[in-house]
């Protein structure tokens, strides 16, 4: 964190320790994407693509950095109200790592609905990880709800899902929505990560490109 300074990653200030505690200062930012969703009872697709444009555009720096941050998802990202735009902000490095250029790593991290097949899969991985939990984020925020889930939220049941299931366009929720986003999401949602889209293609994908003036 004391190697990042981007717009759309929290801001580290300074950290200090005693004999039983290490303290790390941060910008304050209250609300997370998770309860900005929640309060916001409709997202149009415009405001959803801001957001994920930020989002993106957080990642690409750290991806170029080598840090790949193994959990993406609304609870991780905070909202910036101070201003006159709202910022999407990348928090929570926990579960993040620096790879090389060609190095791959090989844990299992992550929160179950948000990871990639390749981890459940126990394949080395690589940042690709980052765009799958990017379009699983922009499928809940469309809709508040999962592409990959299961009611009883029994792990092996979405793992598999994961694994095995495409992802599904349920017509209700999905009817009144562009195909662009739909393309989107199945890019950032291709289960085999040497064909899914990589950070500077989501960045450059029509269905944000078309929106850049609202951006």
């Amino acid at each position: 964190m004391k190697s990042i300074n981007h717009p759309n990653t929290i801001s580290f200030i300074d950290h200090f320790e005693n004999s039983e505690y290490f303290f790390i200062v941060m910008e304050y930012v209250y609300e997370t994407l998770k309860n900005y969703i929640n309060t916001n009872k409709k997202l149009s697709e415009e405001s959803c693509a801001k957001i994920i444009y930020q989002v993106a555009s957080g990642l690409k720096y750290l991806h170029e950095f080598g840090i790949i941050h193994r959990d993406i998802k609304p609870d991780n990202i905070l909202m910036d109200s101070r201003g006159f735009e709202v910022k999407a902000k990348i928090a929570d490095f926990g579960l993040s790592k620096i790879l090389s250029q060609q190095e791959n790593a090989t844990e299992g991290f992550g929160t179950i609905v948000f990871i990639a097949p390749e981890i459940l899969l126990r394949k080395p991985y690589n940042n690709s990880v980052d765009i799958w939990s990017l379009g699983v984020m922009t499928y809940f925020i469309m809709t508040k709800t999962y592409p990959f889930y299961d009611e009883k939220r029994e792990e092996k049941i979405i793992a598999a899902k994961i694994v095995h299931k495409p992802v599904m366009f349920q017509e209700l929720k999905w009817k009144s929505k562009s195909k662009e986003l739909i393309d989107f999401i199945k890019l950032c949602l291709e289960k085999d990560f040497t064909k899914r889209i990589n950070i500077d293609q989501v960045l450059s994908h029509k269905w944000l490109s078309n929106r850049l003036d609202t951006i």
